[in-house]
């Protein structure tokens, strides 16, 4: 889940639904799409099925659908360790006071580029 719309390399406004945490908040879903992130080793990959939640202050990493998408998860001793089999260790995180683990990525913002060609004709 991120809260950040420009972080989204695709995004389909047209998706809704809520989620609700273990504290009984909810916060209102308003869009479904793609992150590019580079990874250690300055590869990218894309996460997919990203929720735009604009409310959300910090966005959320599922560890459950990392492991269905076949990336190896090891939490131990205090350090969460993210591997992929191909691509190796993709990322490596210790655990913080409140038992949480900032995983801090840096992401491909999408930007639009436009390209204008000109033709010079000789008029003689």
């Amino acid at each position: 889940m991120c809260g950040d719309k420009r972080a989204f390399s695709t995004l389909d406004e047209s998706y809704r639904d809520n989620v609700k945490f273990g504290n009984n908040t909810k916060v209102l879903m308003i869009g479904k799409g793609q992150v590019i992130i580079h990874t250690k080793g300055n590869a990218t990959q894309t996460i997919s099925s990203v929720l735009f939640a604009p409310d959300l202050k910090t966005n959320l990493l599922s560890i459950g659908q990392l492991q269905e998408k076949g990336y190896d998860i090891l939490i131990k001793d205090g350090v969460w360790r993210i591997h992929d089999e191909k691509l190796g260790l993709i990322a490596q995180v210790k655990m913080i006071t409140n038992r949480m683990f900032p995983l801090y990525l840096n992401n491909i913002i999408q930007t639009i580029q436009t390209c204008f060609a000109t033709q010079l004709k000789d008029l003689v």
